[in-house]
């Protein structure tokens, strides 16, 4: 699920982040980028529908994909199981890329930045904007936004919301 993704690439980044240069960082961040890897697939499987992020557009690959995934896939990530994204997943996901991103832009000389940073960096972002644009709902006023329980549900009074979907872990 969507969630136990975003939790390993949450936890990731945040040890990247944490994690003084050495060789078993190299280590951290292979299992960062698989990770992603893993991310980017389920991305890339909510392509063809009810990923309730047309309306807005996709925004990551350059456009050719949602940046936030169906929340339930089959074991082997080849195809979905339960449709719609999952706004606590998602929050854990972003957050870890984040964090890796962050990290490893800091790199020092004796350290090169891996191959994958630039497309990394640049999912990321990518997932920012997709997860303002279809995670989260004016109020009627437009002066405040919040949260929604998935890109295809929830909102402000009886639509919905859940609090513990407002932030990472």
């Amino acid at each position: 699920v969507s969630e136990s993704q975003g939790h390993g690439l949450l936890l990731s980044g945040a040890l990247l982040a944490a994690m003084p240069e050495d060789q078993d960082r190299e280590k951290l961040m292979d299992y960062t980028y698989e990770m992603f890897l893993g991310w980017r697939r389920m991305c890339e499987l909510s392509k063809a529908s009810g990923s309730c992020q047309d309306d807005e557009g996709f925004q990551c690959g350059a456009g050719q994909f949602p940046c936030l995934p169906h929340w339930k896939f089959d074991d082997d990530l080849k195809y979905v199981i339960g449709s719609g994204a999952a706004p606590d997943g998602d929050a854990d996901a972003l957050a870890g890329m984040l964090l890796a991103v962050l990290s490893l832009e800091r790199l020092s000389q004796a350290q090169a930045a891996p191959e994958w940073l630039e497309e990394v960096a640049q999912w990321t972002y990518e997932t920012c904007k997709q997860f303002y644009l279809s995670s989260t709902v004016s109020s009627s006023s437009g002066a405040h936004r919040i949260v929604k329980l998935g890109s295809c549900w929830g909102g402000w009074g009886s639509q919905g919301q859940n609090p513990s979907y407002h932030a990472p872990g």
